[in-house]
């Protein structure tokens, strides 16, 4: 195991959640290496735990499971209700837990960001609170950040005064900044944040003033700054977030950049839940002690590892909003690390579960495959794919004109061979100058237009 990272760097300062988040990371280290037999005991204690806590104090759940589950192994528990995103959106007071355990204080509530169609607000607690800042210092560790170092957020900035909103839009530097209970805990440097909605070639000038030598954003946003911002040196660690971080994607940023760029999986009902393992590029670690994650077919049965599915999770740190089997609206596909930990591992995310391709008989197909070989297009920039009806689709295609032709060609070329086994479909692709990011500063490119959607 590597050296002892908040050892090197900890401020030492003293608070209970301070102590609460060192405590949870050095678990966290620990259990890196924990047996088979050591994790199952673990997580069938602290689901047990959740389970009795989720009936006895939020009304939420005693309609939603009808009875006091007898929870003796983890078969029992796969056999609880999944909590769909939508009985979630519909009633976030029933959720909310009416008592705490001793020493938990309530915080304030946070919301998604409705990219799904449905807003969901959960309320954080301290132990939730203190569980995503110990995975956020165990991440920090396997990517060997010094804190001291300038670091860039492009990501959304849109809750707040409204000075402080048009102000990101522009942005803004902080000395010596960090973001919640870690602020205290690290000698911080310098930090730069600015609104992912900006600009790129604003965005591109900012950092360019700013010469941060960490950056941390959304895919798209900084693939479309680096199409204007070339830094010039070799930037020492980046993180991607808040949007599936596709292959070619990830290999366009490490070119352009100068450095790994590390990919993380995080939703703001739960905070962090994976990071890229440090050993194994491409291959992300769940934080299996403080989230317990399933990934399972339509009919709700295990996938087997290689194969994708939809990810259920229950966090196991959070009680004023407990999600038991949450459907969170992530596919993924299981797998293997090389690497000598024992944490569960994915393979692959497969993005959002709104963003696969509809298909005639009712099924999902998912477009991972297909978006990472047209990334690889030479005279590609960006593009979107739109599906109007079962068999009707539109690319939006980003290209330099005189490129146009060949791209477009190669483009509905590889759509096609994709749909090959779905019977004919219509592909019609067309030309544009730039391809807008959602509200939130993120960008889908795989997007259902249909009116009717049979899931």
């Amino acid at each position: 195991m590597s050296s002892d990272y908040l050892k090197r760097w900890d401020t030492g300062h003293r608070s209970p959640i301070h102590d609460r988040i060192r405590r949870l990371y050095r678990a966290l280290r620990a259990s890196q290496h924990w047996s088979r037999s050591e994790w199952e005991a673990y997580l069938l204690k602290r689901l047990k735990r959740l389970v009795s806590h989720a009936w006895s104090h939020v009304p939420l759940y005693r309609s939603h499971w009808g009875e006091m589950p007898e929870i003796q192994s983890l078969e029992d528990f796969a056999r609880l209700p999944i909590l769909e995103r939508s009985v979630v959106s519909n009633n976030p007071d029933l959720l909310r837990a009416t008592t705490l355990p001793p020493g938990v204080q309530v915080g304030a509530p946070t919301t998604t960001s409705g990219s799904t169609g449905q807003v969901v607000r959960v309320h954080a607690d301290t132990e939730s609170v203190a569980a995503g800042a110990a995975a956020e210092i165990l991440a920090m560790e396997w990517e060997e950040v010094d804190p001291t170092l300038p670091t860039a957020y492009v990501r959304t900035y849109s809750s707040g005064p409204p000075e402080t909103v048009a102000a990101l839009s522009k942005g803004v530097r902080i000395p010596r900044w960090a973001s919640g209970p870690l602020r205290e805990m690290f000698p911080w440097g310098d930090a730069f944040l600015i609104d992912a909605s900006t600009s790129p070639d604003w965005i591109a000038q900012f950092l360019d003033a700013a010469k941060p030598q960490r950056l941390i954003g959304y895919p798209t946003v900084l693939l479309m700054t680096t199409d204007h911002w070339k830094p010039g040196y070799a930037l020492r660690s980046v993180r991607c977030y808040g949007e599936n971080l596709h292959q070619a994607d990830k290999e366009r940023l490490e070119e352009r950049l100068g450095t790994r760029v590390w990919n993380a999986w995080s939703a703001n009902e739960t905070g962090p839940i994976a990071n890229e393992c440090p050993d194994t590029p491409g291959r992300l670690h769940l934080h299996a002690y403080l989230h317990y994650v399933e990934v399972v077919r339509e009919d709700g049965e295990p996938c087997e590892p290689g194969e994708s599915g939809s990810i259920l999770i229950t966090p196991l740190y959070s009680v004023a909003t407990p999600l038991v089997r949450y459907r969170l609206g992530d596919q993924a596909t299981l797998g293997e690390c090389e690497c000598e930990r024992t944490l569960p591992a994915l393979a692959s995310m497969d993005g959002r579960t709104f963003s696969m391709f509809r298909l005639r008989d009712g099924r999902r197909m998912l477009a991972s495959r297909v978006i990472d070989r047209l990334g690889k297009i030479p005279g590609l920039v960006r593009f979107q794919i739109l599906q109007w009806e079962y068999g009707r689709l539109e690319m939006l295609l980003v290209t330099a004109e005189a490129d146009y032709q060949a791209v477009s060609v190669q483009a509905e070329r590889l759509l096609r061979e994709f749909f090959a086994d779905e019977g004919e479909i219509s592909v019609e692709c067309r030309r544009v100058e730039e391809l807008p990011l959602a509200p939130s500063g993120k960008f889908e490119k795989v997007r259902w237009m249909g009116h009717r959607d049979p899931k």
